[in-house]
């Protein structure tokens, strides 16, 4: 049931405590000020953009990595993609714990944890044990990018849109500032590695954040037990859940959710493409177009800040210029872009010109993130309230393993094997063309998913890829019965 059926009957709340005979109102309405969930949304924001930067600094520090763990760069690929590793196993482990468990704790664990993995590489340059923290720090991550969106749909109310744009711009912000970042070390710190300083940085910024948050945040305010009455007061109402399905009976759901499924395949694809695009770009400048060091630096940088940060700025505007991501108009978005990222993404491997090279890529990287604020929000908005949690769980999941996993990786070892007969200059550009195919993967998903929810009449009631009419003139009564039913038999 959607939060707008809630609100159809102005006197629901005082109706409710009534009929239910509540002892104490404050077990069941929670009133959250505005000041105050904003100050909730600039913490996860926050720890979004930190916990993005080690993003940006292992492709600063590729050739420092290489030096000090004595490997090659497909093995540096290897190395940034265990991060995304382990977000695949992490979004199996979280998918055991987000429904039932407090969230707070949860948070809290990810941040410390994932603070201690990455100072690990201050202590050792061992292969092994680097490679190994790297894979766990994924596991780590993994809890902030399930569930901050979810948590910006649930409190955002009506600035929920905006506000899941504002955090989808966190991880390119936060992969910018670990690039330069590591810059500024290595230039100060000419005699220690500037990735490990970095990392410490990070990972002790997270720590401190997790300290906050357990010494000053309530948990209440990151339940999933509260459902919104309305905007103006911030009221919610605490809602008693008889639905006891677990997450595998959750996942044949949510995967036969049609307009769900095709949406996370092309968000993998858009992640892939981001992803080869951010770690590679800066040595195919070097090595291809023969940029030398400060002028490749300087370029990758204004491409990986203005492109993709201006794309989701553009992207959430549109959004909201149409009324939110439940409106039809929004299919249109993430299909336009992506047609338009599948076309530029191709061309750029085609050009051994600077200029052309700078635009074909900022058009790119600005397609890719005009489409994440939309896509996430059809792929929120396919779900009901019950299924966000486990549905952004296979999400993430997706996410991860057919995007970001693979684009570190894939990349160096197209270039190393497939092209491996012609010359080193001329394998840059051709790898860099056939990674970029996959784009066309995309697009058809994309469309696919456009279709499927063009289909349905009634987003706001979709479940599972079944229609369910919307009620008209609903009363207290019967709205109380759908809302509380499980409380008739406590």
């Amino acid at each position: 049931m959607s939060s707008k059926e809630l609100i159809s009957s102005e006197n629901f709340m005082d109706k409710n405590l009534s009929e239910k005979k509540r002892s104490s109102s404050s077990e069941d309405i929670l009133t959250i000020d505005s000041s105050i969930r904003i100050k909730l949304f600039i913490i996860l924001l926050l720890i979004f953009t930190i916990s993005s930067t080690d993003g940006g600094i292992i492709p600063y520090s590729t050739t420092t990595i290489k030096d000090e763990l004595h490997i090659s760069d497909t093995q540096v690929g290897i190395y940034s993609s265990l991060d995304f590793f382990g977000r695949v196993f992490g979004s199996i482990i979280i998918s055991l714990f987000i429904t039932h468990n407090n969230r707070k704790k949860l948070l809290l664990f990810s941040l410390t944890f994932k603070g201690l993995f990455l100072c690990i590489s201050l202590f050792t340059i061992n292969f092994f044990i680097n490679f190994l923290a790297r894979f766990l720090t994924g596991i780590c991550q993994v809890f902030f990018t399930i569930y901050f969106p979810v948590w910006c749909d649930q409190y955002g109310n009506n600035k929920k849109t905006e506000w899941v744009t504002i955090m989808q711009i966190g991880n390119p912000i936060g992969i910018i500032l670990g690039y330069g970042f590591s810059m500024c070390l290595s230039i100060l710190f000419k005699n220690f590695s500037e990735w490990r300083l970095a990392y410490l940085f990070e990972g002790g910024s997270l720590i401190l954040i997790g300290l906050y948050i357990y010494k000053y945040i309530d948990e209440i305010y990151f339940s999933e037990k509260f459902l919104l009455l309305s905007d103006s007061t911030g009221k919610y109402i605490q809602i008693k859940n008889s639905d006891n399905k677990n997450f595998k009976d959750n996942l044949f759901i949510i995967l036969a959710n049609k307009v769900f499924l095709f949406n996370t395949i092309s968000g993998s694809v858009a992640f892939f493409g981001l992803g080869v695009i951010q770690f590679w770009g800066n040595d195919y400048l070097k090595h291809y177009l023969n940029v030398n060091n400060n002028g490749a630096l300087f370029i990758f940088n204004i491409l990986s800040i203005s492109g993709p940060t201006l794309g989701v700025v553009f992207g959430g505007f549109l959004i909201a210029k149409i009324g939110g991501y439940s409106k039809k108009e929004a299919n249109y978005i993430p299909l336009f872009f992506s047609i338009l990222s599948g076309i530029f993404g191709l061309s750029i491997g085609f050009t051994n010109k600077l200029l052309n090279y700078f635009i074909l890529s900022w058009i790119y990287y600005f397609s890719l993130g005009a489409m994440l604020p939309s896509e996430s929000g059809i792929i929120l908005d396919s779900l009901s309230e019950k299924l966000k949690g486990d549905g952004f769980t296979i999400t993430n999941f997706l996410l991860n393993l057919l995007g970001n996993c693979p684009s570190p990786f894939i990349f160096p070892l197209i270039k190393e094997n497939l092209f491996k007969n012609i010359n080193e200059k001329d394998r840059w550009s051709h790898a860099l063309t056939f990674t970029m195919t996959y784009n066309i993967v995309g697009t058809i998903c994309v469309c696919l998913g456009a279709f499927y929810r063009y289909k349905i009449k009634n987003y706001e009631s979709f479940d599972g890829n079944i229609e369910i009419p919307m009620k008209k003139n609903i009363s207290s009564k019967s709205l109380l019965s759908d809302v509380n039913s499980t409380e008739e038999d406590v």
